[in-house]
């Protein structure tokens, strides 16, 4: 009687495993029929809830695509390129174009995530899924041999200094400004900043990503880019540790700040500011409401900003270029100077601009203060007297603008910025280096802000880079052939080294008193560069 009990009650648990392992299963059918129906189909709405928000997607001709948004924007990328090769160029070209890999050439098999049943076939398609509250959903994606996604991007160059490098997030509020450029003028000014400052050595330690999904996901929104084309820097490594002990010193380090150009983020020429931190350096990225794409929290959250915003575009842009272009290929100063007036007439949002991220910094400095005297890991740290700047674009034109405004700072670089502001109607008194591009017109080798090299009463740096474009003043160069390999530009780590060279140099020159070779003349290791100095 006990045995018969014992047996029935073991049939019922059988049973109920049996019906729950039969709901189990016909999910994970529906979810294989949806993906093949999508891809057979060319629709992308059946994807929909079928992901993990970070999920992975992987295939043999590029890097890891992470992420649900980045997975649905790779296959609406794919759809509307496999019906533009099928209308366009052969009818008969069903297993071709970009999304051969999916269209029905690779096996659909579920394998157990330890990845036991396993077999060596190059045309597998894996999956993974996990079980979540809204029911099973698709985790890791693979087609073709099994690689850990990591091993798809490369890691950010190594600094060269001997410290390691330390990083720290502030997102703060100006509460003596009233929010700029929106509509709510009873908002005040949120300002949010990185510091790299020397650690000591990592060993062991796992550094961060050089952008978090919610930051991969902003920045692409805020440059009109598909999301999937970004999402592979979550995987990317960064040379940065987070809230790691600052590296004692006997007198505190030189600061300096770091402004991006419109649409970038403080991590945008990361880089650089490792390599500053790794020489001695406390370095300050300023992000700026509105025109930045993202400011970071240092709860990892981010405040993403929409590009079509009144902060954002002049609605004159055409005129700008023309005029950008006269400076670049004026025949003298005068007439460069005429130019120049022309266009800060033309760009009244862009000079309002240089007034707001100036006065972003000269908060940040204030705070710099508190944060020197207080901070449990950056107090005493800073030397505040001593501040250089540096930035892109029209980061660059606020190094300009700073030089001439804020008495703490000794020494400033624009790197490719026409020089918004109020620098044409007075001079540079501090330091200066102007780095520019020749990728505007490549037969003319004239830095766009020869005027203000000109007219500077102290030491100023002119560089003109061939084969620099604008973007090359920022990490982007570094990952343009991801998609085709997973090693870093070689051209885009040629630039970045150019670029810690001589920042460095000028800095350790005009901030630490330490002579700089690189700035007395022309270089034979960088035949590139244009330059000259007075």
């Amino acid at each position: 009687m006990e045995y018969s009990a014992s047996l029935g009650f073991l049939l019922i648990i059988i049973g109920i495993f049996s019906v729950a392992w039969a709901g189990q299963a016909k999910e994970i059918e529906t979810i294989q029929q949806r993906i093949q129906q999508a891809e057979n189909e060319a629709d992308v709405d059946l994807l929909d809830d079928l992901f993990t928000a970070d999920a992975v997607y992987l295939n043999p001709q590029g890097p890891p695509v992470v992420g649900r948004k980045a997975i649905r924007s790779l296959y609406e990328f794919m759809f509307r390129r496999y019906q533009w090769t099928s209308a366009y160029e052969n009818e008969e070209i069903e297993e071709r174009g970009d999304s051969v890999w999916i269209r029905g050439i690779y096996r659909y098999r579920l394998v157990p995530r330890d990845g036991s049943e396993l077999q060596e076939d190059k045309n597998r398609f894996e999956w993974l899924l996990v079980k979540s509250e809204a029911g099973w959903k698709l985790a890791h994606l693979l087609y073709g041999e099994k690689v850990d996604p990591r091993s798809r991007v490369p890691a950010l160059p190594d600094p060269t200094g001997k410290y390691g490098v330390g990083i720290r997030d502030f997102y703060l509020t100006d509460l003596d400004r009233p929010e700029i450029c929106t509509k709510d003028k009873n908002d005040l000014r949120k300002v949010a900043f990185q510091v790299w400052y020397p650690a000591g050595k990592m060993e062991g330690q796992k550094p961060r990503p050089y952008q978090s999904l919610k930051m991969a996901e902003a920045a692409a929104h805020f440059l009109n880019w598909p999301p999937f084309a970004n999402s592979y820097n979550v995987y990317v490594e960064s040379n940065s540790f987070s809230n790691v002990f600052a590296e004692a010193a006997s007198q505190p380090y030189p600061v300096i700040l770091y402004n991006h150009g419109y649409g970038g983020f403080t991590t945008v020429h990361q880089t650089v500011c490792e390599e500053l931190a790794s020489q001695g350096y406390v370095v300050v990225s300023v992000g700026h409401a509105y025109e930045s794409a993202l400011l970071l929290k240092p709860d990892g959250d981010v405040k993403a900003f929409d590009p079509n915003n009144e902060a954002y575009a002049e609605d004159n842009g055409r005129v700008q270029e023309r005029l950008k272009d006269q400076i670049v290929s004026a025949e003298n100063v005068r007439v460069m100077e005429t130019s120049y007036r022309k266009l800060l007439a033309e760009s009244p949002l862009h000079q309002e601009s240089v007034q707001i991220w100036t006065a972003d910094n000269q908060f940040v400095l204030r705070k710099l203060q508190e944060i020197n005297k207080a901070d449990p890991i950056l107090k005493g740290m800073m030397d505040l007297e001593t501040v250089g700047i540096f930035g892109h674009s029209l980061g660059g034109a606020t190094a300009g603008e700073m030089a001439i405004t804020e008495p703490s700072i000794k020494a400033g670089v624009n790197l490719d910025g026409f020089q918004f502001g109020r620098l044409l109607e007075t001079e540079l008194t501090i330091p200066f280096m102007f780095m520019w591009e020749n990728g505007r017109s490549t037969e003319n080798t004239t830095n766009g802000n020869e005027i203000f090299y000109q007219k500077s009463k102290a030491p100023c740096y002119s560089l003109v880079i061939k084969g620099f474009e604008h973007a090359t003043f920022t990490d982007l160069p570094l990952f343009r052939s991801i998609w085709q390999s997973s090693e870093l530009n070689p051209e885009g780590l040629r630039a970045i080294q150019l670029q810690r060279e001589y920042i460095l140099a000028f800095f350790n020159k005009h901030l630490k008193g330490i002579p700089a070779q690189l700035l007395s003349g022309p270089a034979e290791n960088y035949p590139e560069v244009i330059f000259k100095s007075k």
